[in-house]
Formats: C-alpha cells, structure tokens, sequence
C-alpha cells in the first residue's frame, strides 16, 4: 500500500488547492466553472461537482467534512460521494492540483 493509498483512506487528512491553480466559476455573461493554471497558463473547464469538490477541498475541511458537505450540497449519496472524492483526490495529486495541507503547495 503506497503512502497516498494510506493518506486518501485517512479522511482526517486536509487537502487544498495548491497555489499554483486558481479556480474560477463563471457568470452570467460567461457561465462554467474553471481551473486555471498559474505555471503554464492552462485553463481547464470543469463540471459542477469537481468544481464542488475542490472548492470543498480548502484547506481547513478534513475530507470527511468534504464529502459531508457535498453530499449535503448536491443531494447525493455519502458513500458514492467519498468514493469519487477520494479517487479525484488521487488523480489531483499526482497532477499537483491539490496538495496536503502540511505539504508545500
């Protein structure tokens, strides 16, 4: 078991966006939801819920309080919601979209 497997099945551990990404929701003049790379100037076009998710993911929650809050926001079952949170965690990671809040960003 590799040590993100260990960290992402602890839902007590806090995650953040890292500062390299900024993300940005729309208005009405240009509706969406947005991840914007600072190092290379990227812009990503994201669905609601993984906008949800990282906006959740601020760096005070625990991903437990996360995944409480989503399913709480967007009516969903808890247990799906932990299991997609937890997979996208994963995925962020390894991109450094995300980072624990005791690594530098």
């Amino acid at each position: 078991m590799t040590d993100l497997t260990k960290d992402l099945q602890d839902q007590r551990i806090i995650y953040a966006l890292s500062t390299n990404f900024v993300l940005y929701r729309g208005d009405e003049g240009e509706p969406g939801f947005f991840l914007f790379s600072l190092k290379d100037g990227k812009m990503f076009r994201l669905n609601k819920t993984s906008y949800a998710m990282l906006e959740a993911l601020d760096g005070r929650r625990t991903v437990e309080e996360a995944v409480d809050l989503l399913a709480t926001t967007l009516r969903g079952d808890r247990s799906v919601i932990s299991k997609d949170i937890l997979s996208m965690v994963s995925l962020w990671q390894e991109k450094g979209i995300v980072c624990k809040r005791d690594q530098k960003p």
